[in-house]
């Protein structure tokens, strides 16, 4: 019985392999809403891929608003970085380019805002000169993921291919931490209690992000 056992599990595992190597290994570079990244997909059964990936993306800007009497001004800068690991299964149900795709995402994504020893910030509407302000907001590092989209990498009755995805992954609400220190020492109790009201604030506002809309385009080759 022993005997049998194995060889069914070799005649199968066999199977997998033979369907793996025809089905084809295939890359993908993407743009779209996760940034600019790639893909790497390869075929499981005829109808069944698994792809994993990599986006990244990043920009800074900074809001100076100087006030009419010269009195300084409000200067706050936001670094935004985009940084995804997608790891899905992609279902062909009618062994054509149409595919269900499922599975997680490593989220890295995180907006940062800052400000400069000097600088007069508004929070909670009341202006303080800082010494420092740190604010983060970042989601659930592991994210599921469904979406649908077109193109098959590993399809190998043809080289290249057009990729198309569309859909969401379910980030959570973020998380939102800021940390500032006042110039002047005897603002520093009101500061922290301004900073938790404004943080509340904050993460009240941003409840509704807890998911993000995946859309992106690209072009596939298959090896």
């Amino acid at each position: 019985m022993r005997k049998w056992a194995v060889l069914v599990m070799l005649l199968i595992g066999s199977t997998i392999l033979a369907e793996t190597a025809s089905a084809g290994v295939g890359i993908s570079a993407k743009v779209g809403t996760t940034g600019y990244g790639g893909d790497l997909t390869v075929g499981l059964l005829p109808q069944l891929n698994v792809r994993a990936g990599f986006n990244t993306f990043s920009y800074g800007m900074t809001e100076s608003d100087t006030d009419e009497e010269g009195g300084g001004s409000t200067d706050i800068s936001a670094d935004l970085k985009l940084q995804t690991i997608p790891i899905l299964l992609d279902w062909h149900p009618w062994a054509g380019r149409f595919r269900l795709s499922a599975g997680m995402v490593v989220n890295n994504n995180e907006l940062s805002l800052y400000a400069v020893p000097g600088d007069t910030v508004d929070i909670n509407d009341v202006e303080y000169v800082v010494q420092h302000v740190d604010g983060k907001a970042s989601f659930n590092q592991i994210a599921p993921y469904i979406g649908i989209g077109t193109g098959n990498a590993a399809d190998t009755s043809s080289h290249l291919h057009f990729a198309f995805d569309l859909g969401v992954m379910f980030q959570g609400e973020p998380k939102i931490e800021i940390q500032a220190t006042a110039s002047d020492s005897r603002l520093q109790s009101r500061l922290n209690a301004d900073v938790a009201e404004e943080q509340r604030k904050l993460e009240d506002d941003a409840s509704v992000f807890n998911m993000y809309p995946v859309l992106t385009i690209g072009l596939s080759y298959t090896f």
